[in-house]
This record gives C-alpha cells, structure tokens and sequence, in this order.
C-alpha cells in the first residue's frame, strides 16, 4: 500500500470502520458483560437490538457525554441526559475495558454514587 502502513484485516477494526465507531473501548465495552448483564433492563427499553448498535450509543456517549469525570483506578464515567446511560472505562478490566448501563438511581449514582 502507497502509504508505507500495513493493511489491518482485522475483522473488528472493519466493523468499527463500517459502523463509524471512533472509541475502540465503545466496542469492547459493548461485547462484554454491559450487554448480556444489561439487555432486558437498559437495552431492550431504549430500542438497541444488537451489540453494534450498543457500541455506536456507548461511542456516542464517549464522544459526546452530558458530563464525563475521572474515578478511583485509572477509571473515567461518562453520563448521557437524554437516555439515562452511565459508561465507565476501565483500562484495568482486561475482559471488557468497563461498562454500561442505565442505573435505577438516575444520575444521582453516576453524580454521588459511583467513586
């Protein structure tokens, strides 16, 4: 290729071309425990039906949060007004790299709650 980079074929790195998805964290976060732990009580109620379409919201969020602060271990929350979703980042979570879900306290646990 002209511009002196390896092609990456990687099958996630196309999706999250193809879906626009800027944070690859939107993507890990998305494909672990935030959707399977959280389908029927924070993603079913918003209309997301598959794990992609989380990603672009969790990246939304990420790019774009109503509020955004730094937390105890290296973590970062994010928090969206319009659909009542926390995202917290976690580099140390080697499964996953964090969550997401929307909590029963609104954003009193992502404001007071969540340290």
């Amino acid at each position: 290729n002209h511009t002196g980079h390896s092609p990456d074929n990687s099958l996630e790195n196309l999706i999250r071309y193809i879906f626009d998805i800027n944070n690859y964290e939107a993507y890990d976060i998305a494909h672990g425990h935030s959707w399977s732990d959280h389908l029927n009580d924070s993603w079913i109620p918003l209309g997301i039906k598959t794990q992609i379409e989380l990603a672009e919201l969790i990246d939304d969020i990420m790019t774009f949060p109503s509020e955004e602060r730094e937390l105890e271990r290296n973590r970062r929350a994010y928090w969206d007004d319009r659909t009542g979703v926390v995202v917290i980042q976690d580099p140390g979570d080697e499964n996953d790299g964090g969550t997401a879900f929307r909590p029963l306290e609104g954003k009193q646990y992502f404001s007071d709650i969540l340290n």
